[in-house]
């Protein structure tokens, strides 16, 4: 079991974490049963990086092809977090994960069908929502991603750079149907002041899962 706050009342312990090693080519794959809200959903994780200076994904999913339908999350080479979908939606923040003693929590929540630009893509690390990127191009109204097609998904590998991940990863949650903020699954301790993970309590929708308790 791992803890990943600062011990205090009211922290939620994270009973599991995965290690992925690129040596082993350490991964998990599913390929959903049918294609359910390719335009609204949210993931939920913690990660420990444990190597700088490679591309880490974290996960991928979508067509085999960088031009297609294709959405992937990872930590850049120079510790930047990145998100992209195409050749065309990127998030890349000017923030670096660089600290691999500790854990980072992020939540990716997307609702394409809003009318707002910002608000189809929003990336929050550690409760706070991610406000200064080096890139930023975000989803055309109403896009379908890849997320939630009936097409593979990875966690800890990308099949198209052929690439496995250097991280640990917990409490990995995947919400289908709802575009969801940090208070979802964390809360800030009030003795300490850090941000902690709590149990998500809600829906996950018909593809939705939390990796560790549904083995994915």
């Amino acid at each position: 079991a791992i803890r990943v706050g600062a011990a205090g009342a009211g922290d939620f312990e994270v009973e599991r974490s995965l290690r992925f090693n690129s040596g082993d080519s350490t991964h998990l794959t599913r390929t959903p049963s049918s294609a359910t809200n390719r335009q609204t959903f949210t993931f939920s994780f913690w990660v420990k990086p444990v190597k700088e200076g490679a591309v880490t994904y974290l996960f991928e999913c979508g067509d085999s092809d960088d031009n297609g339908e294709r959405l992937y999350i990872r930590i850049d080479s120079n510790s930047s977090f990145s998100i992209g979908e195409k050749s065309i939606y990127r998030l890349i923040t000017t923030q670096k994960l660089r600290d691999h003693s500790a854990w980072y929590h992020i939540v990716f929540a997307v609702d394409t069908t809003n009318s707002t630009a910002d608000n189809r893509n929003r990336l929050y690390i550690n409760g706070e929502e991610v406000t200064s990127f080096g890139t930023r191009n975000n989803f055309s109204v109403n896009y379908n991603t890849g997320v939630n097609n009936n097409s593979l998904h990875n966690w800890g590998r990308s099949d198209i750079d052929s690439s496995y991940a250097n991280a640990y990863l917990a409490e990995i949650n995947f919400i289908d149907g709802q575009q969801l903020t940090p208070s979802s699954f964390g809360e800030t301790n009030v003795l300490t002041g850090q941000w902690n993970p709590k149990k998500y309590a809600g829906s996950y929708g018909t593809n939705g899962y939390n990796l560790l308790k549904n083995y994915f």
